[in-house]
């Protein structure tokens, strides 16, 4: 999904609706202005991390990419985060677009060419295993203590044991989620619409992505 119109001085590329959503909830929870997100959609581009650089590719030929100062990719690190950050790297220089490539994460490569700095924004962050439920678990567990307790024993009891963090803790969020809300169908891509999890935005764990949307400014 590429906003209609790139009105925007930042924007973030996820690899899906539930990063993007996640990334522009919080940016309005920290009152953060200046930011629009996108991910990678089909006939663009292919949906997840496999896509950016056909979406960034398609960005670079938007007229409206001038009004645009930096893209941030927000990408999961999974099991390997050095791994991630290359296949980043890989995708923007695909992309045959003429943008820089940053040398590590959360460091900007320089507007060139007509096209805006790129920085890349690890998930949960720089070194860290895990995904975007990585992220958002310490929030949802430390409201509904007791419920992460029980999630924790049920995804024990019928699960194998080898899922590893990010599948782990995928299915402990979908668990914790469906509990909680008074939609049980309710998906990460949708609770922040949801004023059982508003508030979760203000808790600690999502302060350094909020203080990097805060700093990008600065940075370039």
């Amino acid at each position: 999904m590429i906003p209609a119109i790139l009105s925007e001085p930042y924007l973030v590329i996820g690899e899906g609706p539930a990063d993007t959503e996640s990334i522009s909830h919080l940016a309005m929870a920290r009152n953060i202005a200046g930011y629009q997100v996108g991910y990678p959609e089909l006939p663009v581009a292919a949906h997840g991390r496999t896509g950016f650089g056909d979406l960034l590719a398609a960005l670079a030929t938007d007229s409206d990419l001038r009004n645009v100062r930096a893209i941030a990719i927000a990408y999961d690190n999974d099991s390997n985060p050095d791994g991630a950050f290359h296949h980043v790297q890989q995708s923007i220089r695909g992309s045959q677009s003429g943008y820089s490539v940053p040398a590590a994460p959360l460091e900007a490569g320089p507007a060139v060419n007509n096209v805006p700095a790129i920085v890349a924004l690890p998930i949960p962050w720089v070194n860290e295993i895990g995904c975007l439920e990585s992220l958002i678990l310490p929030a949802v567990t430390e409201k509904w203590p007791e419920v992460r307790r029980l999630a924790d024993g049920l995804i024990a009891a019928t699960r194998p044991n080898d899922l590893g963090t990010c599948k782990g803790d995928k299915a402990i969020l979908a668990a914790l989620v469906a509990c909680v809300c008074r939609d049980p169908t309710c998906s990460v891509r949708s609770m922040w619409s949801r004023r059982e999890f508003r508030d979760l935005l203000g808790h600690t764990c999502f302060d350094r992505v909020a203080e990097f949307l805060r700093d990008l400014p600065a940075m370039l």
